[in-house]
C-alpha cells in the first residue's frame, strides 16, 4: 500500500465515536435542565401542580425530577452503558411524554419549565421526542462508548460546553445591561458617567 492509499474506516470505531457524542449530548441536555430546575424549583413545581400533582407533593416531586436528571446526566458521562443509566433515560423520557400527554388534555396550555422556561409548552413535542430518547438509550446499550476518552475527560468536555453556553447568555445580558445603563445616563444626568 502506498503512502496515499486510503483504507475504509471500520464500523466499530465510528459506532463508538457516535455513542460517545450521543451520550455527551444527552448528558448535556439533562444536566442543563436538571441544574436549572434545582436552582429554581418553583416553575417546575407550578408545572407539576397544573398537571394534577397536589401542592404538598409538587415541590418535592420537582426536586426529585431535577435530581434524577442530574444523576442520569452524570451516569451518561461516567457509566454511559450501565443499565441503571439507560433505564433512567427511558424513565425520564416516558415521564416527559406522560407530562406532554396530560398537558394536551388540559383546557389551557401548560408552560414547560424545561431549560429555565425556554422550553415552550408541554404537549406534542414531548410525545414526539419519546422515540428518539428510547432509540438513544437502545443505541447506547448496544454500542460501547469510545475508550479513548476517559470519564474525567468526558465530564470536563460537558462542563466546559455548558459553561460556554452559560457564558454566551451572560455576555448577551451584559450587553443589554450596558445599553440600559447608557440609556439611563442620558435620561438621568445625575448618574455617574463611566
Amino acid at each position: 500500500m502506498g503512502p496515499f492509499s486510503t483504507t475504509p474506516l471500520s464500523a466499530a470505531p465510528l459506532a463508538a465515536l457516535f455513542s460517545t457524542v450521543l451520550s455527551l449530548a444527552l448528558a448535556g441536555v439533562l444536566l442543563w435542565s436538571g441544574l436549572d430546575k434545582l436552582r429554581d424549583r418553583v416553575p417546575n413545581a407550578a408545572t407539576l401542580r397544573r398537571l394534577g400533582v397536589t401542592a404538598r407533593l409538587a415541590g418535592p416531586a420537582a426536586g426529585g425530577v431535577a435530581l434524577l436528571e442530574v444523576v442520569v446526566a452524570l451516569g451518561l458521562v461516567w457509566r454511559p452503558g450501565a443499565t441503571w443509566v439507560l433505564a433512567g433515560v427511558a424513565a425520564l423520557a416516558m415521564a416527559f411524554a406522560a407530562a406532554g400527554a396530560l398537558a394536551l388534555r388540559q383546557d389551557e396550555p401548560i408552560h414547560c419549565s424545561c431549560f429555565a422556561g425556554a422550553g415552550g409548552r408541554l404537549g406534542w413535542r414531548q410525545l414526539a421526542l419519546l422515540p428518539a430518547w428510547l432509540a438513544a438509550a437502545t443505541w447506547l446499550h448496544a454500542a460501547p462508548v469510545a475508550p479513548a476518552a476517559s470519564a474525567a475527560a468526558r465530564f470536563a468536555f460537558v462542563a466546559l460546553a455548558l459553561a460556554s453556553l452559560r457564558a454566551a447568555v451572560v455576555w448577551r445580558a451584559r450587553g443589554e445591561a450596558r445599553g440600559d445603563r447608557l440609556s439611563a445616563t442620558e435620561m438621568y444626568a445625575w448618574l455617574p458617567q463611566r
